[in-house]
């Protein structure tokens, strides 16, 4: 049975608020090239990450990947 997942991922200026993410769960932010622009674990149920990369990133969190724009 596949899990339903309540990850959201909100964009902010100057980064990302993850909400409803086990604490503890590692997450990885990439380019569209792959290339690593931060990655970390979950410490709270809302939590902010940031980021300095402007345009497409790929957030991964868990099995699931995040298409995010940043601006």
């Amino acid at each position: 049975p596949s899990l339903a997942s309540n990850i959201a991922v909100q964009v902010v200026p100057n980064g990302l608020i993850v909400s409803n993410a086990k604490p503890g769960t590692a997450f990885a932010l990439m380019d569209l090239q792959g290339r690593a622009l931060g990655r970390g674990k979950i410490t709270q149920m809302s939590q902010f990450i940031p980021v300095s990369h402007k345009g497409v990133v790929l957030l991964k969190i868990q099995s699931e990947i995040k298409v995010l724009k940043i601006q």
